[in-house]
């Protein structure tokens, strides 16, 4: 059900979700969840038994309280409060409706205004599988005025009475008639006539509709019900589509699904040969040219001849499949909703379906899954399972195809695509690099084998993999050029069953010399190309190359780091991990290689209690090119750093270590570098991630950003660990700027889902042209300095109100957030 919150606030209406589910998007959940597509968020505490029905409901009328969510199921507490089988969430809390209903629950909800014009208000109507509601005898409906409970006439009968759908309807179009409410289930009386599984209720009486349905046994009668006008604009008038259990209606065959037009019954083609469950008009091109079609989901593999699974379309004269259905150990589809995911923006409103299936269209979406009017596609979904490594990579270099994110780890699944350890993703949606690999992907770098020359770069993935797809001379690291893999060498073999490659960096050891930048892998191998390496290995374009004896144990992280930024200094390759001789010296833990030999740096890194480690590696200028020279960050296992304390985190200036603050009171276990503002005034800063909750002594789950001063949290963090940064600008060249990735072990930020991947930037007030989150006298002068037409109305940061012209309505705008 779709449902505004904050009523006229300004947070667009979301998708409301509930069933018998236990996670959203990996976040644990009470039957109930929030979709702001594509991130799901928890419903206060939920319900503590499942969830069947949802109506929006303004219950005080033209009073002063908004419309709220109400929800029926078979629960008897809505966040922690008694609250028998239905209760009200009005956004921020759960409440009550009096006593509640007995017996097993509630199964269908409604608004519905007796009087029409009339003085009395609209009313929820309730439809399930009850005797009593608020205490008052009420068989099977009841009504609730937002005050008490009051039966409809005597209510339904039969030996299985229950209302499973509602709908309010006119049936007799344009007629002296109000519209009526129509109630389906599995009863086979209602105010005691006979109507077999479907009746009207006027406000004042309850009738039939003809003979109402035949067959499907017991529990067989209208389980959903929707009103459609076939013909649009057309002359014909709305009918009401009634889909259940049944073979009749009236005298017609009818088949699990029926019209009624006010008048009497006929039937949609050969019908569906399995129950029909929902009923959704939905009109996929919005203000297009093409007319609002019928869906129709259940349980059917066929429909009016046709082979489909669980979803189809009705036009009104045929029926249309909708691409290959759903799948799984079960496929209903259960429930549909239209909604429109970026709220005013111009994108039309898709089609949501909900169920008990495990595919659609050949991807995982478990559950529920969203229909873009060409094809379905999965609902607020990261990676399910461990992010560890992200890098954005050019397949075509400087072609027309934007760069993408590329993201490795343990996932076999992305946004529903199977994927095997490694995935892409445009910013809209993920895609699998061919058959991916058949292991885990522990490093990812964009390499340019010959540097300025003439052939593209390639993307190197490294791990514990030992094929890719059916090619098994791939061993631990491989070449994606984006179309296909192909082999670096014969890979690493070596060190034990589990060894991987786990750390790359690309390093140009001769600087402005005649040599290529090279590319270094370091692991828990001990050959390459079948020569011995000791974990650390240089690429030299068709074979690997030891660097002097490597290490004596893993290395873990490698990184470039110019201790004199444009000064005489040559760059080094540093590589962390758990090793303490390089080059057969003492190196506790970290190692500077020159290009030639192995140097330790100073003392290395200990800890007090186990095997010291070294995880990440980042050079950080902080004034970016300002007169302060970079420095060298170091996050892992240790508590000191050249002997003196240093917690988690350590910098390495090229002559002497020092504390990052505090530091963290657990593991660091990812660096990296973002510049929220772009090309705005703010410095770049460095972002640390892994197994710690506090940094600089203050609250920071799991990730935290150092600006060369202080510690800072973005927001409440995440709720498990951090293992991968990436900058990624989706739209390129476009007008938004780039955002931090965050990979992980996480599925939550906050209580919203983040399936392992989540995105942070940072927004300014409209006029905050310099980017300090103040809007002042700086900002008046960049927006003066710029008055007139722009010359690129993508790079126009003045021009507030897009008009590709910077005037007086953009003063305006910035004077209006002045402070």
């Amino acid at each position: 059900m779709v449902f505004d919150a904050d009523g006229e606030g300004p947070s667009p209406p979301a998708l409301f979700v509930g069933g018998s589910i236990h996670h959203a998007g990996g976040i644990p959940i009470n039957k109930i969840a929030r979709l702001d597509d594509p991130v799901w968020s928890v419903v206060g505490e939920g319900t503590d038994n499942d969830i069947f029905a949802m109506a929006v409901f303004d219950d005080d009328g033209p009073g002063p309280n908004s419309p709220a969510l109400f929800v029926g199921g078979t629960f008897s507490e809505a966040g922690g409060k008694n609250a028998n089988h239905i209760a009200k969430w009005d956004g921020e809390s759960w409440s009550p409706l009096g006593t509640g209903l007995n017996n097993d629950g509630v199964f269908s909800l409604a608004e519905f205004d007796s009087d029409g014009p009339g003085p009395d208000p609209p009313a929820l109507i309730v439809g399930g599988n009850f005797t009593t509601a608020g205490g008052k005898p009420a068989n099977g409906i009841a009504k609730w005025d937002g005050r008490s409970w009051s039966s409809l006439g005597s209510g339904v009968g039969g030996s299985i009475a229950i209302v499973v759908a509602l709908t309010v309807f006119d049936d007799d179009g344009s007629g002296p008639g109000e519209p009526a409410l129509f109630a389906g289930g599995t009863f086979t009386t209602a105010g005691g006539i006979v109507v077999n599984g479907i009746a009207k209720w006027n406000g004042v009486k309850w009738s039939s509709l003809g003979i109402g349905l035949g067959g499907g046994g017991a529990e067989g009668g209208a389980d959903t019900l929707a009103v459609f006008d076939a013909d649009g604009a057309g002359p014909d008038s709305p009918a009401l589509y009634v889909g259940g259990g049944f073979d009749s209606a009236g005298s017609v065959d009818a088949f699990n699904i029926a019209k009624w037009d006010g008048a009497e019954w006929s039937a949609l083609g050969a019908g569906t040969n399995q129950t029909v469950s929902a009923l959704r008009v939905h009109d996929d091109d919005g203000a297009g040219p093409n007319p609002a079609m019928l869906y129709v989901g259940g349980a059917f593999t066929m429909v009016g001849g046709l082979n489909t699974k669980g979803i189809a379309v009705w036009s009104g004269d045929a029926w249309f499949p909708l691409g290959e259905g759903m799948a799984g150990s079960s496929w209903s589809v259960m429930t549909l909703a239209t909604y429109d995911p970026d709220g005013p923006g111009g994108e039309p409103s898709l089609v949501y379906a909900g169920g008990s299936f495990r595919s659609a269209d050949g991807l995982v979406v478990d559950g529920i899954a969203k229909w873009n009017g060409e094809s379905w596609r999965p609902v607020g979904v990261g990676t399910n399972d461990t992010i560890v490594a992200l890098t954005t990579y050019d397949e075509d270099d400087s072609g027309p195809i934007p760069p993408a994110l590329f993201a490795g780890g343990f996932l076999d699944e992305a946004g529903g695509v199977v994927t095997h350890g490694i995935a892409r993703f445009d910013g809209t949606e993920w895609s699998a690099l061919a058959d991916g690999v058949d292991g885990v992907v522990n490093a990812l770098i964009a390499f340019d084998p010959d540097g300025p020359g003439g052939t593209a770069p390639v993307l190197v993935a490294g791990g514990a993999f030992i094929s890719v797809g059916d090619d098994r001379t791939i061993k631990k690291i491989a070449m994606w050029d984006g179309v296909s893999w192909s082999p670096m060498g014969s890979g690493m073999t070596g060190g034990p069953p589990t060894s991987a490659v786990t750390s790359l960096a690309v390093w140009d050891r001769d600087g402005a010399g005649p040599d290529p930048p090279f590319l270094y892998a370091g692991g828990e191998f001990t050959f390459a190309d079948g020569v011995l390496v000791n974990r650390i290995a240089r690429w030299t374009g068709s074979t690997w190359a030891p660097l002097g004896s490597g290490m004596n144990d893993d290395v873990l992280s490698l990184a470039v780091y110019d201790p004199d930024g444009p000064g005489p200094i040559r760059s080094a390759l540093y590589c962390g991990g758990t090793f303490t001789v390089a080059g057969g010296r003492q190196a506790s833990r970290i190692a500077r290689w020159d290009g030639s030999e192995w140097s330790e740096v100073a003392a290395g890194v200990i800890a007090n209690l186990g095997e010291a480690r070294v995880y990440a590696l980042a050079e950080y200028d902080v004034d970016d090119d300002g007169p302060i020279l970079p420095v060298l960050y170091v996050g892992g296992k240790f508590d000191f750093a050249g002997g003196s304390p240093a917690k988690y985190i350590a910098r390495w200036n090229g002559k002497s270590w020092s504390a990052v603050g505090t530091g963290m009171n657990a593991w660091v276990l990812a660096l990296g570098l973002f510049d929220a503002d772009g090309f705005g005034s703010s410095p770049t800063k460095l972002y640390a991630g892994g197994l710690f909750t506090a940094a600089g002594g203050s609250s920071a789950n799991h990730i935290a950003s150092w600006d060369g001063a202080s510690w800072s949290p973005l927001g409440s963090g995440l709720e498990n660990n951090v293992l991968a940064f990436s900058v990624f600008d989706p739209d390129a060249m476009g007008p938004e700027s780039s955002s931090l990735y965050v990979g992980g072990a996480f599925t939550a930020v906050g209580e919203m889902s983040s399936s392992h991947i989540a995105e942070w930037s940072v927004s300014v007030p409209s006029g905050d042209l310099d980017y300090d989150c103040v809007v002042g006298v700086s900002d008046l002068l960049i927006l003066l300095g710029d008055w007139g037409p722009c010359g690129d109305c993508n790079d126009c940061p003045a021009d507030l109100d897009g008009d590709c012209s910077v005037g007086v309505k953009d003063l305006l705008i910035l004077l209006g957030n002045w402070g």
